[in-house]
C-alpha cells in the first residue's frame, strides 16, 4: 500500500515525520529534554569555573600602585621603631605616649 492510497491527513503527517527523520528529529521520548539539561549543566560548569579562576588570579590582592610603607634595607625612622614595639606588645601605651611625646618634641597627652 503506497502513500497514495492514505487520506490526505496521513500522507501529510507521513511526509512531515520523514521530513523531520532527515532532518535529525528522530529521537525518541524525552531525549531532546535530556540533552538540553546537558547543555545547560556543561555552560554553568564552564562558568563556574572561568568565575573561579578569574578571583583566584585577581582576587585579593593589593594594586601594584600604592608605595610600599618601608622600603626594604632603608633604616626605620624612631616613629616606625616605637610604633612596632607597640604593636609586638614589647611597651605599654601609656609608655607609648610618653616617648612618642618626646620625639615629636612636645608635652605629653593627657589622658
Amino acid at each position: 500500500m503506497g502513500d497514495a492510497a492514505l487520506p490526505a491527513p496521513e500522507r501529510a503527517r507521513g511526509v512531515a515525520f520523514a521530513a523531520m527523520r532527515m532532518l535529525g528529529y528522530h529521537w525518541g521520548g524525552g531525549a531532546h529534554v535530556l540533552f538540553g539539561i546537558l547543555v545547560l549543566l556543561v555552560l554553568v560548569a564552564l562558568l563556574t569555573a572561568a568565575a573561579v579562576f578569574v578571583v583566584r588570579t585577581f582576587g585579593g590582592r593589593q594594586l601594584a600602585t600604592a608605595a610600599p610603607a618601608h622600603a626594604p634595607g632603608a633604616p626605620l625612622s624612631a616613629r616606625e621603631i616605637l610604633d612596632r614595639r607597640l604593636a609586638s606588645g614589647e611597651i605599654a601605651p601609656e609608655q607609648y605616649d610618653q616617648i612618642r611625646a618626646k620625639l615629636e618634641g612636645g608635652e605629653r597627652p593627657a589622658g
